[in-house]
């Protein structure tokens, strides 16, 4: 980690309006006991989990997943608990978590977003890792002591599993190779599929952001960056925001395909969003997140002016959506650019950098793979 970071973060966040967050939300509930840290807690904090999942109208996926969640928590070998967050759900979320029995329940009085569900239920968490998983998600038994092999390194931020979806097929969140492309971040398409039957090894596979829906992060460096920005509320590229910021400051996410999660789609967003919406929101974020981490000046002006012209190409053939998400997110422009600031002041690695590390991993890990097969 860079000598500077700590200092620097701290500057940084003040310097661009970033909240601090404290260890209390006076609108919380907590439904359970919060008992102090047993012996066995502090022998085996290394490998203690906590599973946090957020939930808002999922009664029914709750019913679906979190027994199988609840049984992989119990039989992880090391302590473990599992929180779930309920953001002000009006359905019968509560009922099918207590009804459960065991799972700690914390309650928002009203709906603040998928970001801060997880924040509340990491400030909540008892232990130094913690698996951040939707609700519409099914873990693997074995899977969290798997997740938690990484951070034996003292540089891993976050670890995220094989992510499938019902068919058992690699879904292609479960990996990130980043390269630029005309001032706008894109992925290496083939990236999950070389994850197929792949193994961790003495060098992991790196990925420029876990996703959101299922990743054991680091609970103190979580907090120290703030969390999912709430600039990107309600939904979409906070994790890859979040995966960038770690990675800015010398820390790694890695992919521990040997660890498996089933996400279905059953997505909460598309059934209390409509499709416009949701692709409008999606636009609108691309934009911030670019001009939040892309830190090279030349880069970030490649990306406006790119961004404008295929406004402006799309508004001739009637498609509307690139502009009314570059329209949404001019407002907010000065948060993203303070932000912007504050990243650059707590920098140890430029985003090329970042790529260049991600892409040798990747093809020595298939030179490796290759060689083995």
């Amino acid at each position: 980690m860079c000598a500077r970071t700590g200092a620097a973060n701290s500057i940084a966040l003040a310097g661009a309006g970033l909240r601090t967050r404290s260890g209390s939300h006076s609108l919380c509930n907590v439904t359970s006991s919060n008992d102090a840290i047993t012996e066995r807690d502090r022998e085996t904090a290394a490998r203690s989990v906590s599973v946090v999942v957020p939930n808002w109208n999922g009664a029914d996926l709750l019913a679906r997943n979190l027994p199988v969640v609840w049984e992989a928590v119990r039989s992880h070998p090391a302590s473990a608990e599992l929180i779930v967050v309920d953001d002000g759900s009006h359905d019968d979320s509560r009922a099918v978590v207590t009804a459960l029995g065991g799972i700690r329940l914390v309650s928002h009085e009203h709906n603040r977003g998928f970001g801060s569900a997880c924040m509340t239920g990491v400030l909540a968490a008892r232990h130094d890792l913690v698996l951040l998983l939707n609700s519409d998600a099914r873990i693997e038994p074995g899977t969290l002591a798997l997740l938690c092999r990484p951070f034996e390194a003292d540089e891993t931020f976050a670890a995220s599993p094989l992510v499938l979806d019902e068919n058992g097929a690699v879904t292609d969140v479960t990996i990130n190779v980043p390269f630029l492309s005309r001032g706008r971040i894109r992925y290496r398409a083939d990236a999950a599929r070389s994850l197929a039957g792949a193994a961790a090894g003495p060098l992991p596979w790196y990925t420029l952001f876990p996703s959101g829906g299922a990743v054991l992060v680091h609970r103190e460096r979580f907090l120290a960056l703030g969390g999912f920005d709430p600039i990107f509320h309600p939904f979409y590229y906070e994790d890859v925001d979040l995966g960038v910021c770690a990675w800015r400051r010398g820390w790694t996410c890695v992919v521990v395909p040997e660890g498996r999660v089933t996400h279905g789609d059953s997505s909460t967003i598309k059934r209390s969003f409509n499709h416009f919406r949701i692709a409008v929101i999606r636009k609108r974020n691309r934009v911030l997140f670019h001009c939040k981490n892309l830190t090279s000046t030349g880069d970030l002006a490649a990306h406006i002016a790119q961004q404008v012209r295929r406004s402006l190409a799309n508004l001739v053939r009637l498609d509307t959506l690139e502009l009314l998400g570059l329209l949404l997110a001019l407002p907010h422009f000065p948060a993203a650019f303070a932000r912007r600031r504050a990243e650059r002041a707590g920098a140890c690695r430029s985003e090329r950098e970042i790529f260049e590390l991600i892409e040798q991993r990747w093809r020595k890990k298939l030179e490796s793979r290759d060689a083995l097969s």
